[in-house]
């Protein structure tokens, strides 16, 4: 669904596989299950929730216990997971030019 300048309050939102432009978020609970990803873009978040349901939390908990569950090895590689998502994506301010170019 493409959401363009849309007011979302108090709402619980599934945002999987949504497009959302300039729009404003308050006091909402944002829920991500791991499907088509989201497309965010100039939005405004005002005290929202964010949430992690089905195929998203397996993959947060398994994270967690590579972590917690495997010694230095496995923080290391969630350390690592880490600092790649820390970079910019390809095509955005501040990052690579995206992949072809």
């Amino acid at each position: 669904m493409d959401n363009q300048g849309k007011t979302f309050s108090a709402a619980s939102e599934v945002i999987d596989g949504n497009q959302y432009n300039e729009c404003r978020f308050d006091n909402c609970k944002l829920i991500y299950r791991g499907g088509e990803l989201p497309r965010i873009s100039g939005c405004h978040f005002e005290n929202c929730q964010w949430q992690f349901e089905e195929a998203a939390e397996r993959t947060l908990v398994f994270m967690r216990q590579l972590y917690h569950g495997m010694g230095a090895g496995g923080a290391q590689l969630v350390e690592a997971t880490l600092a790649q998502l820390r970079q910019p994506l390809p095509g955005t301010p501040g990052g690579p030019p995206p992949s072809g170019v």
